[in-house]
């Protein structure tokens, strides 16, 4: 991901309608698994590809959770320390710098599609995998459908865009005995659509940047009647894939 991007996103992830509105859905899922743990016992959760902390430092009001942060870029991890008191470790998705059977969860949002990480995909399900308690959780989001590439994923050094059941079938071979996959965002679809297509075509600064107050918030509480809707009726498209993998 080029330099700028990090600061872009630094600037924007805690009010971005698109920022908490996964961290809502993130925080669902994390929530149903904390509360089947036995009272007082921690919940160690890994955020793989923690970027600048928004995830972490979200992570931080939970005290019946420890969280730790991996990243393979400086620039992240140096704007992540400014705002989140989780240990933050440099490491690469591909080669994690932990011992098998260390986390009860573990995070992986918008990551495994770059240029970077993609190749090793199936390897770093793997990995994750191993990482996992028994019975542990993994959480992840991939961006959907290559018709919906444009130029910002150029900037972000995206290698692929996926599919549910391309998802789905990463999981299961990986190993995970149960996978929840669907997709995100389904009816900003074609909104998204004609703003990369033809709005921002010619343009190569970050898509990041939050909008007005008043369309931010509009876009924000129609994800997450959406969101909602979703999780128990499924739609065949969406901006992401979302997917929970049961160890």
């Amino acid at each position: 991901m080029k330099s700028e991007e990090y600061h872009c996103m630094y600037a924007a992830e805690l009010q971005h309608w698109w920022h908490r509105s996964l961290w809502n859905e993130v925080r669902f899922w994390l929530e149903k698994t904390t509360e089947q743990r036995p009272q007082g016992q921690k919940t160690h959760v890994l955020d793989a590809g923690c970027g600048t902390g928004a995830v972490l430092k979200r992570l931080d009001l939970y005290t019946s959770v420890t969280a730790v942060g991996v990243d393979c870029s400086d620039l992240a991890l140096n704007l992540a320390r400014t705002r989140t008191s989780c240990q933050l470790v440099k490491g690469d998705t591909k080669q994690l710098p932990f011992r098998a059977n260390a986390f009860d969860v573990v995070v992986c949002l918008d990551v495994l599609y770059t240029i970077e990480a993609f190749p090793a995909f199936h390897a770093t399900l793997e990995q994750i995998r191993d990482v996992l308690t028994d019975r542990g959780v993994f959480i992840l989001q991939l961006p959907a459908f290559e018709f919906m590439r444009a130029r910002h994923d150029k900037n972000i050094h995206t290698a692929h865009r996926f599919r549910a059941a391309e998802v789905r079938k990463g999981l299961i071979d990986a190993g995970f005995t149960k996978c929840i996959v669907y997709y995100r965002c389904h009816a900003l679809l074609a909104a998204a659509w004609l703003f990369r297509k033809l709005l921002f075509r010619h343009r190569s600064r970050s898509e990041v940047s939050t909008p007005s107050r008043f369309l931010n918030e509009l876009a924000y509480g129609y994800a997450e009647i959406e969101s909602r809707v979703t999780r128990h009726l499924p739609v065949p498209f969406g901006l992401s894939v979302f997917a929970v993998g049961y160890k």
